[in-house]
C-alpha cells in the first residue's frame, strides 16, 4: 500500500496543462537566468581571451570532477545561443523533452562558471531540479507545438479535432520534485537555526545583530526596535519550519506562499541577499495551475486585480533582464489575458466533422485557443447542434463553417474566421486587418473558392464520408 501511494506521488497521472503551464514558466525563468548571468561569464571569458584571469578560478565540485576549465569569448557565445534557443523551443513546446534537456545541462554549465569564478548562491537550487525533472515528463503534451501537430495529424486520420489528453502518467514528477526541493530547503533552514541557536534565535537580539550589519532604510528602521526584531524573528522560524505542512494541508499554501514571498522581499531589503525572484516563481508550483482561470473567471471582483498584479510584476521582471524590443513577446500573453477576462470571448464554432479540411482547420484553431473560448460541435451531430443554436440551416452549416457569439448572432464563411480571430490570443493583435477592403474582399474570395472545391471523397484525405455537394447535405 505504501509503495503504490509511492508511486501515485512520483509518477501518478496529473493534469497535463498544469504541467505545460509549470514548463513555460520555468523554461522563461531559466531564458532570464541566461540574460541576467550573460554578463559575468561573458566579461570572465574575455579575459581568457586576451590571455588573463580576471577573478580566481575555484571550480565547483562537479566542474572539478569533469575537469571543465574557463572558457574564451567564442566559446560562450556559442553556448549562449544554444541555450537561449533550447529554452525558446521549449517555451513553444517545439521537440520539447529535447529542448528541456539542453536547456538542464546549458543551465548546469552556465551557472557552474559564474559560481565557479565566485560565490556560489543558493536561489537557484529549486530552479535546478525544476530542470532536472522536466525531460522525464510529457512536458509538450499541452500548450506546445508539439501537441499542434499531434492534434493536425489525429484529425488527419478522422480523429475528433477537438479531443486531446487531460492528463497523463510522470506529469506530476516536475512539480513534486520541485516541491519536496522548496520544502526541504525552507525547513532545514529553519531547523538549522533552531539546533545551532534553539528558540534564543527568535529573541529579536539575534536578528538586531544581522541587521545592523547593512546600512540601509529598512535595516535601520527594524534594527533600533527588539520587539520589531522579536516579531519577525519568529515569523521567519515559523514560516521555515513550518513549510512542509503545505505538502499534507494544501490549502496553507495560501499562507505560506505570500508568507514566503514576503519573507524574501523583506530580507532583500533589509540585508540584501538579493530579490530570489527565480525562487517566487517557482512557489508556483504548489498551486493547481489549471484550476486557476475558471476559478477567476466565476469571480467579477478579481478581475481587475488579477489582471493588474501579475502583469505589473511580470513587466517588472521583463525591465530587469530583457531588452525594449523583446516586450513584443508579451502581447500575445497581454492579448490573452483580456480575451479571457471578456465576458463576450466565448464562441460556439460549427463545423462538418465528415470534411477532413473542416477537421484540420478546426485542430489548428484550438491549438490557437490559449483561454478556451472556443466550443466546437460537429455538424454529424446534427439533432444536438439543432437544439442548441435552432437559428442556424442545416443546408448553410453544410456548405459553410458557423461561429455564433453569445448573443445567438451567427456568422458564415470568412465572417466566422474574422470572428474567431479575435478570439486567439497570437491573431487577436492584428485581427483588424481582415476587415480592410482590400482583405476582406480577398479574403471572401478565397474562403469561397476553396469552400466550393471541396472533394466528394471526404475532403481529399479520404478519412470519413464525402459531401453530397449537388444537395448541401452531409454525405
Amino acid at each position: 500500500m505504501i509503495g503504490r501511494a509511492w508511486d501515485r506521488f512520483w509518477f501518478g497521472e496529473a493534469p497535463l496543462t498544469r504541467l505545460a503551464a509549470f514548463r513555460i514558466l520555468i523554461l522563461a525563468l531559466a531564458m532570464m537566468d541566461f540574460i541576467a548571468y550573460s554578463g559575468p561569464v561573458f566579461s570572465d571569458a574575455t579575459a581568457v581571451s586576451s590571455g588573463g584571469i580576471n577573478r580566481p578560478w575555484v571550480p565547483i565540485y562537479l566542474f572539478e570532477m569533469l575537469q571543465l576549465q574557463p572558457i574564451d569569448t567564442a566559446t560562450a557565445q556559442w553556448v549562449f545561443a544554444i541555450a537561449i534557443t533550447a529554452a525558446g523551443f521549449g517555451i513553444v513546446g517545439l521537440f520539447t523533452r529535447t529542448a528541456c534537456l539542453v536547456t538542464l545541462l546549458c543551465s548546469l554549465y552556465w551557472t557552474g562558471l559564474v559560481y565557479s569564478f565566485g560565490k556560489a548562491h543558493h536561489d537557484k537550487v529549486v530552479l535546478a531540479f525544476a530542470l532536472l525533472a522536466l525531460p522525464l515528463a510529457p512536458v509538450g503534451a499541452r500548450l506546445s507545438l508539439d501537441s499542434f501537430i499531434a492534434r493536425y495529424r489525429r484529425a488527419r486520420v478522422g480523429r475528433d479535432p477537438t479531443e486531446m489528453p487531460s492528463a497523463g502518467a510522470f506529469a506530476a514528477l516536475p512539480i513534486r520534485l520541485t516541491q519536496l526541493t522548496a520544502v526541504f530547503g525552507y525547513f532545514f533552514a529553519g531547523a538549522t537555526k533552531l539546533v545551532t541557536s534553539g528558540a534564543d534565535w527568535a529573541n529579536g537580539y539575534t536578528l538586531m545583530g544581522h541587521l545592523m550589519g547593512h546600512n540601509n532604510e529598512w535595516s535601520s528602521f527594524f534594527a533600533q526596535s527588539p520587539l520589531m526584531s522579536q516579531v519577525l524573528g519568529v515569523f521567519t522560524l515559523l514560516l521555515q519550519v513550518a513549510f512542509p505542512l503545505v505538502l499534507f494541508l494544501p490549502k496553507l499554501r495560501w499562507v505560506f506562499l505570500p508568507g514566503a514571498v514576503l519573507f524574501h522581499w523583506a530580507t532583500w531589503n533589509t540585508m540584501d541577499t538579493g530579490p530570489y525572484i527565480t525562487l517566487w516563481f517557482t512557489l508556483i508550483c504548489f498551486l493547481p495551475l489549471e484550476k486557476i482561470p475558471g476559478w477567476i473567471k466565476r469571480r467579477p471582483l478579481l478581475h481587475l486585480p488579477v489582471a493588474a498584479i501579475p502583469t505589473a510584476m511580470v513587466l517588472y521582471v521583463f525591465s530587469l533582464h530583457f531588452p525594449p524590443w523583446a516586450a513584443v513577446f508579451l502581447v500575445p500573453p497581454s492579448a490573452a489575458l483580456v480575451i479571457f477576462l471578456s465576458r463576450s470571448s466565448s464562441l460556439a464554432v460549427v463545423y462538418d466533422g465528415g470534411c477532413g479540411m473542416c477537421r484540420r482547420g478546426v485542430a489548428v484553431l484550438k491549438s490557437l485557443d490559449w483561454t478556451n473560448s472556443l466550443d466546437c460541435h460537429n455538424l454529424r451531430d446534427w439533432p444536438e447542434v439543432s437544439r442548441r443554436f435552432p437559428q442556424l440551416d442545416q443546408v448553410a452549416c453544410t456548405k459553410d463553417m458557423h461561429a455564433v457569439d453569445r448573443m445567438g448572432v451567427s456568422f458564415p464563411g470568412y465572417y466566422a474566421y474574422r470572428v474567431i480571430a479575435w478570439r486567439l490570443p497570437l491573431i487577436a493583435p492584428l485581427a483588424w486587418v481582415g476587415y480592410l477592403p482590400p482583405v476582406a474582399t480577398l479574403g471572401h474570395r478565397v474562403y469561397r473558392r476553396i469552400a466550393d472545391h471541396r472533394r466528394v471523397d471526404g475532403c481529399g484525405d479520404g478519412s470519413g464520408p464525402g459531401h453530397a455537394l449537388g444537395t448541401g447535405e452531409p454525405g
